[in-house]
């Protein structure tokens, strides 16, 4: 759907355009005479296509004009052909098209949003690569080439942005168990893809794992808050215990579900950790390695 303005003192009927059609949406037509369509980015547009978008639109106009005065055959009321090419070309060929204007507020949100994840990204490679004690606000904005007050309009210190590292890569890492878990009918094999999921994340995401659970941030993100209700660790630590309390439940063992659950970590935890750390050890094949490492976990689970 389009929708024709024409800035040159005219006025039409109220709802309908020059071709005395009700109002639909099309590529506005500018007070300079060029034609904009929806979305549509100047400087990026090829000047020889909106020339010509242009001129069939003067066309068009000058037809429903002449028709409406009585000045042309009523034929020529509308131009069908002209029309259809000008809707055509410019959905073709206007480079950013979207099929709808942008509007600033949403265009401002997603610049936000990615500033944002500018500034972890950085921040998660600066505490990679040199440490705690050269994360600073002032080194994530030299690196993202901003000043520091821009830092601080998104993170009010260092500990939030490095909590935020955690809660993003346990996000990350939860909603990838919590698919891997839904394909599955029985408990045991819901506990067994979810704890191949964990490894997979690990593995396949390792900055993001070493910082959630290699590296030691004690001293400016708390176990407590990571954990904290509604949170995205607390969400993880839920989703395992629950299929852990619904495996012991169908199998009988008579286990201490907390233990168990701590000892399934600890072995997922291990094997991803081993490959990260050392990747030249002359390990068995990494999918065989990692299925053995399951199987033995769960073992104890069953009667």
């Amino acid at each position: 759907m389009l929708l024709f303005y024409c800035h040159n003192g005219q006025t039409s009927t109220p709802g309908k355009n020059y071709f005395g059609l009700r109002k639909a949406k099309i590529p506005r037509f500018s007070p300079t005479g060029r034609l904009f369509p929806a979305g549509y980015n100047s400087n990026s547009g090829n000047r020889r296509v909106g020339r010509l978008l242009n001129k069939i639109l003067v066309d068009v106009l000058r037809h429903g004009e002449e028709a409406r005065t009585g000045e042309a055959p009523s034929n020529l009321f509308l131009d069908t052909t002209n029309l259809t090419m000008l809707i055509m070309i410019t959905i073709l060929f206007s480079r950013t098209w979207t099929g709808h204007p942008m509007g600033i507020v949403e265009r401002k949100e997603r610049q936000k949003e990615s500033l944002r994840q500018d500034i972890l990204d950085a921040a998660r490679e600066i505490l990679l690569a040199e440490g705690h004690a050269k994360l600073s606000m002032r080194s994530i904005a030299k690196r993202i080439e901003y000043s520091p007050t821009t830092i601080y309009l998104y993170f009010k210190n260092k500990d939030e942005i490095l909590f935020h590292l955690c809660e993003e890569a346990l996000e990350r890492q939860f909603d990838a168990m919590s698919a891997a878990a839904s394909n599955e009918f029985s408990p045991f094999l819901r506990l067994r893809a979810t704890l191949r999921a964990y490894i997979d994340f690990g593995l396949a995401e390792p900055d993001r794992y070493q910082i959630t659970y290699m590296t030691d941030m004690s001293q400016y993100v708390s176990v407590t808050s990571v954990l904290m209700e509604g949170s995205f660790g607390n969400k993880l630590l839920e989703l395992v215990r629950r299929q852990l309390h619904d495996v012991l439940m169908e199998s009988g063992a008579p286990l201490d579900p907390e233990s168990v659950f701590q000892a399934l970590w600890a072995h997922s935890h291990g094997i991803v950790s081993l490959l990260i750390a050392c990747p030249d050890f002359p390990w068995v094949e990494r999918d065989k390695l990692i299925e053995t490492t399951i199987d033995m976990s769960l073992k104890g689970l069953l009667r």
